[in-house]
């Protein structure tokens, strides 16, 4: 549910990641970013087996709040004022569902993202995925914040119709697919070659 962008209630200093706390979603990088971003908070939802080392490297300025309802979610949204991504995905559900909230992105500039998000438009990208690049992005982002932002943020996300997602969910599984049957292909001819290589001996 989008927020209403002239909503008082959000806190420009207060930032958002959602997701499972897995290595390659790179949560780690944005905690370090908090390190150089002590008059921000940080909030990250979300549960997984990297939960015990994230919260040993966090800041006082990092709250986790493991998984909560989708109530309280829409809660959190509409308080923050960006949302936080460092993955590498192909598509990527939480990002969307933050512009919709009208909350810009600030994403590292690799992956499925860069479908949708446009820098200085819904979202800050940083080229370099690392603490500083994040930090410095966070800034920029928060000299630009207001409803303007907000605006254009959610207007991005309406582009994502029922149809535009499942042709594009389509064409992952496709791809994914045709990959994972390349790989069986070829797994499959190189131990076939073994095989006669043996029986020849």
């Amino acid at each position: 549910m989008a927020r209403a962008i002239s909503n008082n209630t959000i806190n420009s200093r207060q930032l958002l990641s959602v997701g499972r706390l897995i290595g390659h979603k790179n949560t780690d990088i944005l905690i370090k970013a908090m390190h150089l971003l002590p008059d921000y908070h940080l909030t990250v939802v979300g549960e997984g087996p990297e939960l015990s080392r994230l919260k040993a490297l966090s800041p006082s300025n990092v709250q986790f709040t493991g998984w909560i309802s989708d109530q309280e979610l829409t809660e959190v949204r509409a308080r923050s004022a960006a949302f936080l991504f460092a993955a590498v995905e192909d598509f990527g559900i939480a990002p969307i569902e933050a512009l919709a909230a009208g909350m810009p992105v600030i994403a590292y500039a690799e992956g499925g993202v860069l479908d949708y998000l446009n820098h200085q438009e819904n979202a800050w990208l940083y080229e370099t995925l690392c603490p500083e690049s994040v930090a410095a992005a966070v800034r920029g982002m928060s000299a630009e914040a207001g409803p303007e932002l907000s605006a254009r943020c959610v207007a991005s996300a309406n582009i994502f119709t029922e149809e535009l997602f499942d042709k594009r969910f389509s064409e992952w599984v496709q791809r994914h697919w045709l990959e994972w049957n390349q790989t069986r292909r070829t797994n499959f001819r190189n131990n076939l070659g073994k095989a006669k290589m043996v029986s020849i001996g």
